[in-house]
């Protein structure tokens, strides 16, 4: 989808130090515990893909956007743990 320039948000659920200490390029960080705050903004269509260190929050980050109608809602399998052993 980076490749494709394709219109979506990357989200980074972690927590800043996380972030900070490397991050997917264009990723917004958004930790888990703010999401809902600052979320409201995004269309329910818009494509959303997020991420963590290995699947657990992005998950769960998952499970709440689709509770609040988002419907085009997907993880990043493996985390940023899986991306940075693909490059």
């Amino acid at each position: 989808m980076l490749e494709s320039k394709e219109d979506f948000f990357l989200i980074d659920v972690r927590e800043s130090e996380e972030y900070e200490e490397g991050h997917i390029l264009r990723a917004l960080l958004i930790p888990l515990q703010t999401l809902v705050a600052k979320i409201k903004g995004i269309k329910k269509d818009k494509p959303i893909v997020l991420y963590c260190h290995m699947g657990p929050r992005s998950r769960a980050a998952c499970e709440i956007l689709q509770e609040l109608g988002h419907t085009n809602v997907k993880v990043l399998k493996g985390g940023f743990e899986g991306w940075c052993e693909q490059e």
